[in-house]
């Protein structure tokens, strides 16, 4: 089961969106956020996640993962917009963003997006 980290808040201050990023704790071979991200890495992950939410505020995140093909790369799991034309344009607007991360800093940091799958009764 995979923690939430709760930014249903408007206001978070930094901290205490650490605080919260670092409750979701899943990661593979059992590593913790702290473990694979440095400062820079979760100071841009949470101002991402945070530039996401204005435009998109239904969005929430699942958890963050190193991706399976590097662990130097971070994976910002969210939930996805119920709404197709929304989910194509959240994957417009990251899709650039995650481009400047790696340009200015050379870190990939992608958001990802899922729909919950659910199977009917």
């Amino acid at each position: 089961m995979r923690n939430r980290a709760d930014y249903k808040a408007e206001s978070l201050s930094r901290k205490a969106a650490s605080r919260q990023l670092k409750k979701a704790e899943e990661f593979k071979g059992g590593r913790k956020e702290s473990d694979m991200m440095n400062f820079k890495q979760e100071e841009l992950t949470h101002d991402f996640f945070q530039t996401v939410r204005e435009s998109f505020p239904e969005v929430e995140l699942t958890d963050i993962t190193p991706s399976p093909e590097d662990p130097n790369d971070l994976w910002i799991n969210v939930t996805a917009p119920s709404d197709e034309e929304r989910e194509f344009s959240l994957t417009d607007m990251v899709s650039g963003r995650s481009a400047d991360i790696l340009l200015e800093y050379g870190y990939l940091i992608l958001i990802i997006p899922t729909r919950s799958h659910t199977v009917p009764a």
